[in-house]
């Protein structure tokens, strides 16, 4: 049954991120008497895991009701909090105030895929159980690699599988037994993907994080009126608060009795409370950038090859901001390092190019142009170099510049982005694509 649940909560999509943003506008001052009080069990654990201490520089990422930013500030962080819902930072904003006798937080409404700080400025990144709820995480981990100093420390909690054995399961199984378990759901990211260590760690070391380290941290959810469960779910915006959103007011009903008697299953005397025990996970990684983690050995200073090499150092060392300004290189908006790496590589290659190597490239590319002689090499190597960022930038940010140079598709497909915004970029637009075939 794990299994089956665990298969129908499957894939992202663009409404994803919507759905969740109007959730939490509108939860937001109901999180604590729901998730709030589960949630903060996990704070001491991350912080110590990610060794929080004075005066390190450390940003709580979808920090919600900032429980994390408020104890990392109370220990002598010089916190950030950032956020993608505007409810949840002004209410967080209120109550830290209040409680603490110094405005030692910052409060940033952002996106957690596009982070608005500088590159190598921060010593930590936390997540608490945030990453289930983004779209992409993907990019979160790229944002967090990127604006993570060397020696940096990125910290996450997750729901662990126990949560869906133990809590989701419960409802589930009163699902199946009095209602309609076949209700259409929102299309959604695997939930428990970051539950597993090997998954956890084969992405994030594609990020460059290094010595992934995964454990488990207890979590008891004392529930003192057996009913509290079905209510918690009932009101929630996920696969399972939309399972029973789908049962009509009978199933409910017997779906809420049966829940009620599951929990108080729980409850070990009547003086005491029911007890959910699950545990989630804590994951942290450093980040150790050096050249070794991009395959490549250090040669001698000076030589044509050496040039990549040399960029990428002193990529990988300080200067991601002036070599984004200064050669021309995407790098905010590339997804790892080793993208960076083998543009890099391109860019020089093409800088030596001659000119005739350079015509014949564009010509390959069936580029529209109109270039006059004195700028002709300028010309053709900027645009080869665009065509060359364009083969390593991720799809929304090929989407990004679609919009931009208003090349009509709708398109979500890699190839199909590239290849119109190679006809259509500099010279008359490809028509639409034809619809699809019912």
């Amino acid at each position: 049954m794990a299994r089956s649940l665990a298969s129908r909560m499957a894939f992202a999509t663009a409404d994803f991120t919507v759905r969740e943003h109007q959730h939490w506008q509108k939860t937001a001052r109901t999180y604590e008497k729901t998730w709030g009080f589960l949630t903060r069990q996990c704070d001491r654990a991350l912080l110590n895991a990610v060794q929080c201490q004075q005066g390190c520089s450390l940003v709580d990422v979808a920090a919600g009701p900032c429980y994390v930013a408020e104890a990392a500030a109370k220990a002598g962080a010089v916190v950030t909090a950032l956020d993608f819902s505007k409810n949840m930072l002004d209410l967080a904003q209120a109550r830290v105030s209040a409680e603490m006798a110094s405005h030692t937080v910052r409060f940033i409404e952002a996106d957690a895929a596009r982070m608005p700080l500088e590159a190598m400025s921060v010593d930590v990144v936390v997540c608490s159980f945030g990453v289930p709820h983004f779209a992409e995480p993907e990019a979160f981990f790229a944002e967090a690699f990127r604006v993570l100093r060397p020696g940096g420390c990125l910290g996450f909690t997750v729901w662990g599988y126990s949560f869906l054995t133990e809590v989701l399961q419960l409802i589930h199984d009163a699902v199946w037994a009095h209602g309609n378990p076949h209700v259409s759901l929102p299309p959604a990211p695997p939930f428990f993907r970051f539950s597993q260590a090997r998954t956890t760690k084969d992405t994030l070391k594609r990020f460059g994080f290094s010595n992934v380290q995964c454990q488990r941290v207890p979590v008891c959810w004392e529930v003192h009126d057996a009913r509290e469960t079905f209510q918690t779910f009932r009101g929630w915006h996920g696969q399972t608060g939309a399972l029973l959103a789908g049962q009509n007011t009978e199933q409910l009903a017997a779906i809420e009795a049966a829940i009620a008697v599951s929990t108080e299953a729980k409850r070990s005397r009547p003086s005491a409370p029911c007890q959910l025990q699950f545990d989630s996970v804590l994951t942290t990684e450093r980040v150790q950038l050096h050249l070794a983690y991009l395959g490549l050995e250090l040669g001698t200073r000076g030589s044509e090859e050496d040039q990549p090499k040399e960029l990428l150092e002193r990529l990988i060392l300080a200067n991601c901001a002036d070599l984004w300004q200064t050669k021309g290189l995407p790098l905010k908006r590339l997804p790892t390092i080793q993208s960076a790496a083998e543009l890099a590589k391109e860019f020089t290659r093409l800088q030596a190019a001659d000119d005739r190597t350079l015509a014949d490239e564009y010509k390959r590319l069936e580029i529209p142009t109109q270039v006059e002689a004195p700028t002709k090499r300028r010309e053709l190597l900027q645009r080869l170099q665009r065509v060359a960022a364009w083969r390593v930038l991720p799809v929304h940010e090929l989407r990004k510049d679609c919009q931009e140079l208003r090349v009509s598709t709708s398109s979500e497909e890699r190839e199909e982005l590239f290849q119109r915004l190679i006809s259509s970029a500099w010279g008359p637009q490809m028509p639409p694509p034809p619809p699809p075939k019912k």
